[in-house]
């Protein structure tokens, strides 16, 4: 099992996003043997971004460039995506 750390960190909600469901997309055939993918995120609204949530109802909030289809691939990554808060980031 490996982790995955996205850095640096993002900065706003729909770069986030954006990469978290290009994310999904491409980890696909990996997943059984990824054991987190590690979001950073650098924004002010840390508190209201639920991995889970964000997961479960991805359709909501999935770009509409993207593959609709991702938004049915999300729920597989509930317990695998962190989102660290820029602040407890040590890339080391």
């Amino acid at each position: 099992m490996v982790d995955i750390l996205f850095y640096p960190p993002f900065p706003t909600r729909p770069a986030l996003f954006d990469q978290l469901f290009r994310s999904v997309w491409h980890f696909l055939p990996a997943l059984p043997k990824i054991e987190r993918l590690i979001f950073p995120y650098a924004g002010d609204d840390f508190a209201l971004l639920d991995a889970g949530k964000i997961l479960t109802i991805a359709k909501v909030y999935l770009n509409r460039d993207l593959d609709p289809v991702i938004a049915s691939y999300a729920p597989r990554y509930t317990d695998k995506v962190t989102l660290l808060q820029d602040s407890a980031l040590d890339p080391s």
